[in-house]
């Protein structure tokens, strides 16, 4: 995907094979749902960085990757801003939960500039952000 040197249709059409690679990668696995969707954001913001924002593909619309992001973290903005704080106390499976969620938050960085300004996705995007440091 990151080939410049190679059509934009054909970094695309490989984007898209890795997408659903990972979609079906950890069917059956333990804890599979989390680490795939740590990858599915991955994936999806480094298509939006290297092919651009298009409102019209799932897979590259960032309003679309913004709201699966929050709601793929399964817990509030308020509850993660207080776990930061004392995060070492948790337990081991908390501190995986939010390190994942650092994950996803840290390759988002850079998508919120593709959402419409003042927007209430965009101002969520940019408070959900300013966690990355805080997390595990």
């Amino acid at each position: 995907m990151g080939r410049t040197d190679l059509s934009d249709a054909i970094r695309l059409r490989w984007a898209r094979l890795a997408v659903a690679a990972v979609a079906n990668k950890y069917i059956g696995s333990h804890d599979s749902d989390a680490r795939k969707d740590v990858e599915l954001v991955q994936l999806r913001a480094a298509m939006i960085k290297n092919l651009g924002p298009d409102a019209g593909d799932p897979d590259r619309n960032p309003e679309l990757l913004s709201r699966y992001i929050t709601e793929k973290c399964g817990i509030s903005y308020a509850d993660i801003s207080a776990a930061t704080t004392e995060w070492r106390k948790l337990p081991p499976a908390e501190i995986l939960r939010l390190r994942r969620i650092r994950n996803m938050l840290s390759a988002a960085q850079g998508i919120d500039q593709h959402l419409l300004t003042d927007s209430p996705i965009k101002r969520a995007s940019e408070q959900w952000l300013t966690l990355v440091p805080k997390l595990p």
